[in-house]
């Protein structure tokens, strides 16, 4: 199985969900939600394993 690397960062989304400064800078930050991601082992540029978004 070939992964797309949206695979591997399943279950992540931008926290806060809305930027507070449309216009500006905001402090995005990456939030894990393991309720969303994909526990399945995934092949990635030839590795397998059970990867998230801090291994992609």
């Amino acid at each position: 199985m070939t992964l797309r690397p949206a695979q591997g960062v399943h279950g992540l989304e931008y926290a806060p969900p809305y930027p507070p400064f449309p216009h500006g800078r905001s402090p995005w930050e990456f939030r894990f939600d393991p309720a969303d991601h994909d526990n399945q082992e995934k092949t990635f540029l030839g590795e397998t394993g059970n990867w998230n978004g801090d291994d992609i």
